[in-house]
C-alpha cells in the first residue's frame, strides 16, 4: 500500500488542487479556499482564501496545521496579500506549536487600502527559534465582533516567509518619497499633519516630499500628530 501525502507548505498560495487546505474555524470565523473573485492590481492568481467573520467572538478567526515545523533559520518576515472592504482593518497572524497552543508568537497589520490587493508584512525578528510552531492561525479585527457582512469579508493569498518587509509598509527611515506608502497620520489636539511637495527645496533638504504639520488657533498646548510603524522600533 502506498500513500502520497501532499502536505500544506509554505509558501501557501492555494493554487494547488491536490492540497487539502483544511482549515479549523473558531469563534465565527470561517475560511473557505474559491477562486479569486478580485483578480486585478498584484494579485491575479487563480485561487485564494476568503474569511468571513461571523458572530459571536471578536476573536474569531480561522487556524491551519502545516505538514511541517516552520524554518525560521533565515527568513522571519512573514508577507500575507490581503483585500479588504475597508481601511485601518486588523491583520493578525499568529504561529502556534502542534500540541502546545501556550507556545506562540504573533504579529499584527493593519491595512490601508480598501477593495484593493495589498501585501501586509509581520515581523517575527524577535521570535524564540528555539520552539516549534507548525500552526498559523489568522484573526481579521480581533476585538471586534464580525455580522457576516461584506464589511467583515476579506480576502487573503500567498502567505510566505521572506526576509524583508513590503515596500508599501511604513518602517524607518520615514522619508515620506515613496508613492505606495499610505502616511496615515493620527492627529489630537487640533492639528493636522499632511504629506506635501517640499515647499523649502534647498542645499538642508532637497528631497520631493515632506511633512507638514499645522497647528489650529485655539489649538490644545500638547497638539500634535503621530504615525504607526509595521513593526516595532530597533
Amino acid at each position: 500500500t502506498i500513500t502520497i501525502v501532499d502536505p500544506v507548505l509554505l509558501p501557501m498560495t492555494f493554487e494547488s488542487l491536490t492540497v487539502n487546505y483544511d482549515f479549523i474555524n473558531f469563534g465565527g470565523g470561517q475560511v473557505t479556499v474559491l477562486n479569486n473573485p478580485q483578480k486585478s492590481g498584484i494579485n491575479t492568481s487563480n485561487r485564494v482564501g476568503r474569511m468571513v467573520k461571523n458572530a459571536p467572538e471578536p476573536w474569531g478567526g480561522s487556524v491551519i496545521t502545516l505538514g511541517a515545523p516552520i524554518n525560521f533559520s533565515s527568513n522571519k518576515i512573514f508577507t500575507m496579500k490581503v483585500y479588504s472592504p475597508r481601511v485601518g482593518a486588523r491583520v493578525l497572524l499568529k504561529v502556534e506549536n502542534l500540541t502546545d497552543g501556550g507556545v506562540f508568537f504573533e504579529r499584527e497589520a493593519t491595512s490601508t487600502v480598501a477593495n484593493a490587493w495589498e501585501e501586509l508584512g509581520f515581523d517575527f525578528s524577535a521570535i524564540n527559534t528555539s520552539n516549534s510552531y507548525q500552526k498559523v492561525v489568522l484573526i481579521f479585527d480581533l476585538g471586534t465582533p464580525g455580522d457576516g457582512s461584506a464589511n467583515f469579508t476579506w480576502l487573503f493569498d500567498d502567505i510566505r516567509l521572506t526576509n524583508s518587509l513590503p515596500d508599501n509598509q511604513l518602517k524607518l527611515p520615514v522619508t515620506f518619497e515613496s508613492a505606495t506608502i499610505n502616511y496615515a497620520f493620527t492627529n489630537f489636539g487640533n492639528a493636522t499633519s499632511t504629506v506635501v511637495n517640499n515647499p523649502q527645496v534647498n542645499a538642508g533638504n532637497a528631497s520631493a516630499k515632506v511633512g507638514r504639520l499645522n497647528k489650529a488657533n485655539g489649538a490644545e498646548v500638547w497638539a500634535g500628530s503621530f504615525l504607526e510603524l509595521a513593526t516595532p522600533i530597533n
